[in-house]
């Protein structure tokens, strides 16, 4: 599958060793610009937001920093419950291998509590303030998510354009456009090995698939999201169907323990 994958980034054109997979911190890199705007009828001022999920390579920094402070407390907090892997179904061998095996460096971040996540972003606002930048790191707002999600597009129903899952035209016309759960899908029949077909039972590399309009990855499909608002999540994951990775959708989330579908991606103000 690790293969299949690597192929994928590889026929988009997306590097797995850019700049949204490298250690946070230094300065704003990984994160990209959302303009200010209006969503919901809501006025939304500038921020940044990370371009990927946080990914394990990402999160076991923040791990290794905490236990290099000897601050116990917040790494047993902080760290992931890899037996969520086991839910829906169960699946013993991401259990062990997807957080501490190398290959997977790249990949989301899953199994975090919505206590970890806030800890890691606690923990990414204090490296940056050693590095002489002073701002406020968190989980986005549903309506932050939302505006972000839509690239500039303010009537799109995905963040990619059109009213399915396969690009409708230009150079990837009849591939699709992220990690979801195809059974039952009427834009699936009938699969065109000659495309993209990924083949992914799980999740694919944090940086697959083409970005929205704001240069963001996998903001629909691959794993779902955390907002900072409500106790639910945004964007689907590889589990969910085709109408649970629309823009407007929201799933819900078990904050205290969290999930092998259940990512998160920090924002910047």
């Amino acid at each position: 599958m690790k293969q299949t994958l690597l192929a994928l980034c590889s026929l988009l054109i997306v590097s797995l060793s850019s700049f949204a997979q490298k250690s946070f911190g230094e300065g704003l890199s990984g994160f990209v610009t959302i303009p200010a705007g209006k969503v919901n009828g809501k006025e939304i001022p500038k921020f940044y937001m990370s371009a990927t999920e946080v990914t394990n390579a990402q999160y076991r920094e923040f791990l290794d920093a905490l236990r290099a402070a000897g601050d116990t407390a917040r790494l047993h907090a902080a760290w992931p419950d890899s037996t969520q892997w086991n839910r829906p179904v169960p699946n013993p061998v991401w259990e062990v291998h997807y957080f501490y095996q190398k290959a997977y460096d790249n990949y989301p971040m899953v199994c975090v509590s919505k206590r970890g996540a806030y800890l890691y972003c606690e923990w990414l606002a204090a490296k940056m303030k050693k590095a002489g930048r002073n701002l406020h790191v968190t989980l986005p707002t549903e309506d932050q998510w939302e505006y972000a999600a839509r690239g500039g597009d303010s009537a799109a129903i995905y963040p990619w354009k059109g009213k399915t899952t396969k690009a409708e035209k230009g150079q990837w016309k009849g591939t699709y456009l992220a990690n979801y759960r195809r059974v039952g899908d009427p834009d699936s029949p009938p699969v065109d090995t000659t495309k993209f077909n990924d083949k992914a039972d799980i999740t694919a590399p944090a940086e697959c698939y083409l970005p929205n309009g704001y240069k963001l990855y996998a903001m629909s499909g691959n794993v779902a999201e955390m907002i900072s608002d409500h106790d639910y999540t945004k964007g689907g994951s590889y589990w969910s169907g085709r109408d649970q990775i629309r823009i407007s959708a929201h799933e819900d989330f078990t904050p205290a323990t969290g999930a092998s579908t259940v990512g998160f991606r920090p924002v910047i103000w």
